[in-house]
């Protein structure tokens, strides 16, 4: 299995079972961090992974926050 598609299908699991942890439903999750449900869908599906700017959203954390 080559890196790219690990990354994914490690990430996927860890996605939905946080958002579920959370009491979130995807539709919630999409308001939060402004994308589409169904990019969400396909994060948890393990068919596509976010980008860094993302996964920072997703973690809460801001920019300025992570550069000092």
């Amino acid at each position: 299995m080559d890196l790219e598609k690990e990354k994914k299908l490690t990430f996927a699991p860890r996605l939905q079972e946080l958002r579920r942890s959370r009491g979130l439903t995807r539709a919630q999750l999409t308001n939060s961090i402004g994308e589409k449900q169904e990019t969400i869908s396909g994060w948890e599906r393990g068919k596509e992974a976010p980008g860094v700017v993302t996964i920072v959203k997703l973690s809460g954390l801001q920019i300025p926050k992570l550069s000092g």
